[in-house]
């Protein structure tokens, strides 16, 4: 089986929200094969900032077995898609990738039309 982790993030205080994104997140990752092996979650964090502890955790574990990175969806990562596109580079570089759950976006499957509609459907 394919090894995952599953990043989420909440801008608010909300553990409510942090709870659900996992959850979903794991679900998505049993109905595709995949192994969660670890959570990384920021709470009350901005999608804007790369300054995020469970962030900086997640890339400082980027040589670690997992290959894959399980996000709910692409503004939970990054709200800015210039900052997505730059660390899922990062990603594709350590030979990781990441996907969202609800967008049905991949880091192998990028398609630029795709990540723009997907932003006019975010705002």
């Amino acid at each position: 089986m394919k090894q995952a982790v599953i990043y989420a993030r909440s801008a608010a205080l909300n553990k409510d929200s942090l709870r659900t994104q996992i959850s979903l997140c794991k679900r998505f990752a049993a109905d595709n094969g995949y192994i969660v092996v670890k959570v990384f979650a920021d709470n009350s964090a901005s999608g804007r900032l790369t300054k995020r502890p469970a962030l900086q955790k997640l890339f400082n574990d980027i040589n670690s077995d997992w290959d894959t990175v399980i996000v709910l969806d692409r503004p939970r990562f990054f709200r800015e898609p210039y900052l997505y596109i730059k660390y899922m580079l990062k990603l594709n570089f350590a030979g990781k990738r990441i996907i969202s759950c609800i967008e049905r976006l991949s880091s192998t499957s990028y398609d630029r039309r795709e990540m723009q509609r997907n932003d006019l459907c975010s705002n």
